[in-house]
């Protein structure tokens, strides 16, 4: 007997057409699993609106919590179609190595400059230098006549010191010896007849060949008729040089180079003296 006689109750026709395609789809799929398909394959021939999951615990029933014990289904499987592992995803694996280096990148800006450091220590003295001790000085101890508008050289007769130079008393002349930077001074006293339109020149010569000169007028000296004259330079001289000095004076008449001792016997005498400043490289 059919439960709708028993309870006397008309089922409406969604509830009989519900039962209807659920018993005609039990009844198809063991059709089609008899005919030797596949679970999937068996699934794909059912239509979507009768289909019936073959995934769920046995006796029928939704995956998920008993409702009688509110535990988990322990015969409930996921649909490989909706996981195809199978289950619930597993933890990571472990790193793999690292991968080669790269290439390096472009050079960065340069940093701020840093502060200044502490100056060092002072260094240790050198050795002394070689000690320079060359030079010469000549005088005459007696008058000269130079005459009118004539180039004379002075003529020297003596030695106040000599160190390191050579005293050419027939040329009148210094030699050098050491190749240098001399300072070179000529000196005389001269005199003469005063010519308002006269000169007098002193030169300092090197191989007779005029390297500094000092002119001066003749005009009147009061009192005295005579005047010292000075001419200095510094020269670079090599070893064989020679050092002389000349006067010339136009005042129309002869000229006197002059030896005057003073009170303290201290000769004014024509001098020429030579001294080695730097010595050549």
């Amino acid at each position: 007997m059919s439960t709708e006689k028993t309870t006397g109750a008309r089922p409406d026709p969604r509830t009989r057409r519900t039962r209807w395609m659920a018993g005609g789809a039990v009844a198809s799929l063991a059709l089609l699993l008899a005919a030797g398909l596949t679970v999937p394959n068996a699934l794909a021939a059912q239509d979507a609106g009768g289909r019936v999951s073959a995934y769920g615990p046995a006796g029928g029933g939704e995956c998920g919590k008993d409702p009688r014990t509110g535990k988990e289904r322990a015969d409930c499987r996921k649909d490989p179609r909706q996981d195809p592992r199978g289950g619930p995803k597993g933890p990571p694996g472990p790193s793999g190595p690292p991968g080669e280096p790269g290439d390096p990148g472009p050079p960065g800006l340069p940093g701020p400059s840093g502060p200044p450091g502490q100056p060092g220590a002072v260094g240790p003295s050198g050795p002394p230098g070689p000690t320079i001790d060359v030079g010469a000085s000549i005088q005459s101890n007696s008058n000269q006549t130079i005459p009118d508008d004539t180039i004379t050289r002075i003529q020297f007769n003596s030695a106040v010191y000599n160190t390191g130079m050579t005293f050419d008393a027939m040329n009148s002349a210094l030699v050098v010896n050491t190749a240098g930077r001399y300072l070179v001074t000529g000196q005389i006293l001269l005199g003469y007849t005063p010519n308002p339109t006269g000169t007098r020149a002193l030169t300092l010569d090197v191989n007779d060949v005029g390297r500094a000169l000092d002119e001066q007028d003749t005009a009147d000296l009061p009192g005295t008729g005579h005047a010292s004259q000075s001419a200095s330079a510094i020269l670079q001289l090599a070893v064989g040089d020679r050092i002389s000095l000349s006067v010339r004076q136009t005042t129309g008449n002869p000229a006197t180079s002059r030896v005057e001792f003073g009170a303290l016997s201290t000769a004014v005498a024509p001098r020429l003296t030579a001294e080695l400043l730097v010595p050549a490289p």
